[in-house]
């Protein structure tokens, strides 16, 4: 690999990281949120009703995709980094 395609790899590598580490921000404030929501209901003794049950059920599952191709991500720009080394 010449040098000024290891560059523009190891650019490209960056941008990707910088892009995951926002998606991850986001995941993050996203699952605080979801566990937040949980926690006040509770400690308020306040009952979910089948409508709230069906919206938490839903963000929940939201959640649980978007962090399964969140790691597909992450997986796929560590083997593109080794590549480039």
């Amino acid at each position: 690999m010449t040098d000024n395609n290891k560059k523009t790899s190891k650019q490209m590598v960056k941008e990707e990281l910088i892009e995951l580490y926002d998606e991850f921000t986001n995941l993050n404030e996203a699952c605080c949120f979801l566990l937040d929501t949980g926690s006040i209901m509770r400690i308020n003794n306040q009952l979910f009703s089948e409508t709230s049950v069906d919206g938490y059920r839903q963000c929940s599952e939201a959640l649980k995709e978007r962090l399964a191709k969140f790691k597909d991500r992450l997986k796929s720009a560590y083997e593109n980094s080794a590549v480039i080394e």
